[in-house]
């Protein structure tokens, strides 16, 4: 730290049960919390006991965690870990890749008929009606404007339980504490 300025491969890894690590982010938090470098402090692909971790290190909670989250792979309690600590939750790949569209033998695509939506939609409204910040990906016009267009309608309690009825246990992506890009 010759220069004021943290080097992430001096910082020790925090080693998690099940034979991972996280790098340690307390020191650096502190750090820049201090130095006013930064406001808020977000976080990727933190469960439950990595963010208390980080809460008994730093004294503070994350203002957002953002996860693979997805009417097929809804991380329940990591998400009710986040709302009870006021963590806002952030999903990344909000429809599977597209996977999401046709989930659960026509289950989005019927309700994108009733309110006469696209599939995309009603999957990034449920997401909405649930609190979840999304930025959905297309680089097609078209697709980018529809994605923006969703406050036109609401999902009903029935078809909120039927979309929460698609959790399955198979993310979409890589798993965080088995992937390396080496």
């Amino acid at each position: 730290m010759a220069d004021g300025h943290i080097n992430p491969a001096n910082v020790p890894d925090i080693a998690l049960k099940d034979g991972h690590s996280i790098p340690q982010v307390g020191l650096g938090v502190l750090r820049i919390d201090d130095e006013g470098l930064a406001r808020t402090l977000g976080v990727c692909n933190f469960m439950p006991a990595d963010l208390k971790r980080l809460h008994e290190e730093t004294g503070a909670w994350p203002a957002v965690n953002q996860i693979e989250l997805h009417p097929t792979w809804q991380q329940r309690e990591v998400v009710a870990f986040c709302k009870e600590h006021g963590i806002a939750v952030e999903a990344y790949s909000p429809m599977a890749r597209g996977t999401d569209l046709n989930a659960g033998d026509g289950t989005i695509e019927k309700i994108a008929a009733a309110h006469e939506v696209s599939p995309a939609q009603v999957i990034l409204r449920w997401h909405i009606e649930n609190g979840t910040i999304i930025i959905p990906k297309s680089v097609h016009a078209a697709r980018q404007k529809e994605n923006l267009d969703l406050f036109g309608f609401e999902l009903t309690a029935e078809e909120h339980a039927a979309i929460d009825a698609l959790d399955g246990p198979t993310r979409a992506g890589h798993d965080p504490l088995t992937f390396t890009y080496a």
